[in-house]
């Protein structure tokens, strides 16, 4: 019986990480795929499902890179965002290599991105998204995003094409 007791606890000792794993996995997915909505949102210049992905009170913060080289930050709510996509419905981003941190309850990613308006580059950064998730479904907290204008290097997603 103690052998048999030992074997079924080692048996579920080795089965819960692999288990824990597959429901991280299955979380980062759905996490991805709601900032991937997100971007496909302000690509598209769809407002609406901008409006469904975020939370209503949720915030931006852009530390912005100035001429002379020093960053300062701007601040404000995420419908001043929807307010501008709707006047420039002329913005494209992408973002690659996300790092994805996460429990069941919060995440974040934080990716590498690059920025066009109109067709051409405007600057690159590092976003930051954090997510809450609510009724089963991931909605964007509040949005972090650095703004460099020079020296950004190249994409490793190649060109936007048209």
């Amino acid at each position: 019986m103690k052998k048999a007791l030992i074997l079924m606890i080692a048996t579920l000792a080795c089965a819960t990480p692999g288990a824990n794993e597959d429901a991280k996995q299955q979380l980062e997915k759905e996490i991805m795929a709601t900032v991937n909505r997100f971007l496909h949102a302000v690509n598209t210049a769809d407002t609406a499902l901008m409006e469904e992905l975020i939370r209503p009170e949720a915030m931006t913060y852009a530390r912005i890179q100035e001429s002379h080289g020093k960053f300062t930050t701007k601040a404000r709510q995420q419908a001043h965002f929807l307010e501008d996509l709707r006047q420039d419905p002329q913005y494209y981003e992408r973002i690659w290599d996300p790092v994805i941190l996460v429990d069941e309850q919060i995440a974040a990613v934080w990716a590498q991105y690059d920025f066009y308006v109109g067709g051409e580059f405007s600057h690159c950064g590092t976003d930051l998204f954090t997510l809450v998730r609510e009724n089963g479904a991931w909605k964007i907290a509040n949005s972090v995003w650095t703004v460099v204008k020079v020296g950004c290097p190249p994409s490793p997603l190649g060109e936007i094409s048209d």
